[in-house]
């Protein structure tokens, strides 16, 4: 049961309903949301293995089950190397773990080796997309608004 009370809109998830509180904020999350997905910085390729290598972390297995752009590695595939540690069809797997969890222990070197594949404007936006996917998450866990995301 949700951690607060929500409107009675129907056709609205629980988040959508509980970020109607903050109805700028709202508009500004889907706005960003909006812009980094289109944004040609990054490629939507990155960005789906990106949110869906965290809806394996957060384990949302309704997120996990979802498909914005065709991978050459099917979602089951990705979420089976992601479960044994295997990075390899996302490189920044090892990054993201440590950016979420303990980001003042990424080294110097990291950040070398991540340069070498990526610009300072695409780590901006690579840093942005997991802020935005993860804190969506972490709000929805926080308040309990399960009705979209399923945690196994």
């Amino acid at each position: 049961m949700p951690r607060i009370h929500l409107t009675n809109q129907v056709g609205e998830s629980q988040l959508e309903k509980a970020l109607s509180y903050i109805p700028d904020s709202k508009a500004h999350i889907n706005a960003l949301h909006h812009q980094i997905w289109n944004s040609s910085i990054v490629s939507q390729t990155l960005k789906e293995q990106i949110r869906l290598f965290l809806a394996h972390q957060n384990g949302c297995v309704r997120c996990m089950s979802l498909s914005y752009v065709h991978l050459d590695t099917t979602h089951q595939e990705l979420i089976q190397q992601f479960e044994q540690g295997d990075y390899s069809s996302l490189p920044l797997g090892d990054f993201i773990v440590q950016y979420r969890d303990n980001p003042q222990l990424i080294t110097a070197k990291g950040i070398e080796q991540l340069r070498a594949r990526y610009s300072d404007e695409q780590m901006m936006e690579i840093c942005a997309w997991i802020n935005l996917i993860d804190g969506l998450h972490k709000m929805i866990v926080s308040l309990d608004l399960y009705d979209f995301c399923q945690v196994n």
